[in-house]
């Protein structure tokens, strides 16, 4: 009777097409394992954070947020608090961005309206705006942020404004403005990665009507010339839309990316 069987060099050039296979295809199966982490964990903080305003209204007995000075204890205090922290022991040590090749510290990030924009425009002038954003970035970097008994981390900045003044060559002044409601950034696993702005990372403010939104900058520039005032009002988001949390809860906390 003849016999049928598998020779050792065909067993060993099996094993080799199935680790070939899976080592293809495991990155890909485990980088989606982690992105449907990060969409459940995602859409359990939001769900937190609305059940906390919607406390806060109830036990305010308002339902216009503005009415009240809402702060980020207020909100914390009706969460699952694990521990507090400075922002440079709780966070990763940098961010990266959706499609993009840049890298900013969690300071950078927290610090919002402040650090990208200048302060002065003459060069003389320069090492002063230096020192004035290394200053901010380092009350940032100490600054408290929270850990959530799930892992997610979070920082509140409270509502704040800044101007700038400048002078063109036509000797107009304009002054510009820039309010920034308290913004909220979460990271829903922590020093975990991806650590990337638009999939771990988020910000969003809550707005009169206690509507949880993406942050929106709410800019006023003052133009004037001959004496005469000309202002103009504009809005613009913290981040832009590739990073925006509106879009991404819209779609059912589902990445459009696979």
């Amino acid at each position: 009777m003849k016999k049928f069987g598998f020779t050792l060099a065909e067993v060993l050039i099996t094993l080799a097409i199935i680790g070939v296979v899976a080592a293809i295809t495991l990155p890909s199966l485990n980088d989606d394992m982690g992105l449907r982490s990060i969409e459940k964990q995602s859409a359990k903080f939001y769900n937190t954070l609305v059940n906390s305003i919607s406390m806060i209204q109830a036990d305010e007995q308002v339902d216009d947020i503005s009415s009240i000075n809402l702060t980020p204890e207020m909100i914390l205090s009706r969460m699952k608090v694990k521990r507090t922290c400075a922002v440079k022991d709780c966070a990763p040590a940098q961010y990266g961005y959706v499609n993009s090749s840049n890298k900013k510290t969690a300071a950078e990030i927290f610090s919002g309206i402040s650090v990208d924009k200048d302060y002065v425009t003459l060069p003389e002038q320069e090492q002063e705006k230096k020192e004035k954003l290394n200053a901010i970035l380092e009350e940032t970097a100490n600054s408290t942020m929270t850990e959530l008994e799930d892992g997610t981390i979070v920082y509140m900045s409270q509502a704040k404004q800044e101007s700038k003044i400048e002078t063109d060559k036509n000797n107009t002044t304009t002054t510009t403005r820039t309010t920034q409601p308290l913004t909220i950034y979460f990271d829903v696993n922590g020093k975990k990665g991806p650590n990337i702005v638009g999939r771990d990372l988020w910000a969003v403010s809550i707005y009169d009507d206690g509507k949880i939104d993406d942050t929106k900058l709410q800019k006023e520039e003052t133009s004037k010339k001959n004496g005469e005032d000309i202002i103009t009002n504009s809005e613009e988001n913290l981040f832009n839309s590739s990073y925006s949390f509106s879009k991404f809860r819209n779609n059912g906390f589902k990445f459009n990316c696979k």
